[in-house]
């Protein structure tokens, strides 16, 4: 399992401050249910926190105001709540510069839960459709019952014409009195029990229209035909 943590480094130049773009992502909401959606990043060591995601920030400014760039998806971090960028991206394109990223911050979502890994997806976009895709993928955890994404990583393409959000689909799976499933009543953890891990067996999504996953793999042991999961992607 791979853990990439992009760290926020300052870009020492001078220049005008570029506009901050309007936008934003707020996690949808399910009445009754809870806050669905959620998208995390699992800590890589017992020392990292996990990071919850809060959306993607971004901004295009001249070539040489790079510095104003990174004020800027600082700013545009501290309104969607969150204390750092990860996973910053940037590309030039002439005299016009674009920097990514998104903003993120520490959260004990995993604390005291157990969730069940569902299946994994692939957000395409192209470029300039940072906050379209951050809703889609959102969208798409909750129509699929997920409560959580996990393992986010964003990355822009090698042009630099497109980019992608990848993550893991998960549900909650609840534990009620004694540790038995099926009461949606979580049981809290020890303030020093360890991050949960990921077990049990892997469901393969409902199908939808905008989503593509590869064929279903065979059993060399018993001839099952056993599902696929990685790489589903979502086609715009």
């Amino acid at each position: 399992m791979r853990f990439l943590v992009v760290a926020l480094v300052a870009l020492a130049t001078v220049g005008c401050m570029p506009t901050v773009p309007e936008g934003g992502v707020r996690l949808a909401a399910r009445p009754g249910r809870g806050p669905t959606g959620l998208v995390v990043r699992l800590p890589g060591s017992a020392s990292e926190c996990q990071r919850q995601i809060l959306g993607v920030v971004e901004v295009t400014a001249p070539a040489d105001d790079q510095a104003d760039m990174v004020a800027v998806l600082r700013h545009q971090a501290a309104k969607l709540g969150g204390d750092r960028v990860v996973d910053l991206e940037y590309h030039r394109a002439g005299d016009q510069a674009h920097l990514s990223g998104m903003a993120a911050k520490c959260s004990d979502l995993f604390r005291g839960r157990d969730y069940l890994e569902m299946a994994s997806v692939t957000v395409q976009a192209p470029a300039g459709q940072p906050h379209v895709a951050y809703a889609a993928l959102v969208e798409e955890a909750a129509r699929r019952g997920a409560r959580v994404v996990v393992d986010v990583d964003y990355e822009r393409d090698h042009d630099g014409t497109g980019f992608r959000i990848t993550g893991r689909l998960a549900r909650y799976l609840p534990r009620g009195r004694g540790g038995q499933y099926g009461y949606d009543v979580p049981v809290p953890a020890p303030a020093s029990g360890p991050v949960t891990t990921w077990s049990g067996p892997r469901r393969r999504p409902k199908p939808g229209p905008r989503i593509e996953c590869p064929p279903a793999s065979t059993d060399p042991n018993g001839g099952t035909q056993l599902p696929s999961l990685d790489q589903c992607r979502i086609r715009f």
